[in-house]
């Protein structure tokens, strides 16, 4: 993963945020049957995403309690730069900025 990445995560000052790989191994399933089982979370994840996650059988989920811990943003992709990338895009567009 790049530095410009890495600066992202590092200096973030959200109340907490965390990186989960695989979660669907532990339960057994593939990442294409977890997506299918699970809808609501990956509405908003691109397709491309969908399929690169359901092609490779990786799923990485990025997750931050921004500025207040009221609630969370997450994202899914099938790599761990396409998740920070996400997060970076959409932390860019933020009015608190």
């Amino acid at each position: 993963m790049s530095a410009e990445l890495w600066d992202f995560l590092s200096t973030l000052k959200p109340c907490s945020w965390s990186i989960e790989c695989n979660e669907h191994a532990c339960n057994y399933v593939s990442a294409e049957q977890w997506i299918l089982e699970h809808p609501s979370d990956f509405e908003s994840v691109p397709d491309d995403e969908i399929k690169a996650m359901a092609t490779s059988n990786v799923i990485y989920r990025l997750q931050i309690y921004p500025y207040s811990p009221g609630g969370f943003n997450f994202w899914y992709g099938a790599s761990l730069e396409s998740v920070v990338r996400q997060a970076i895009s959409e932390d860019s567009a933020s009015p608190h900025q």
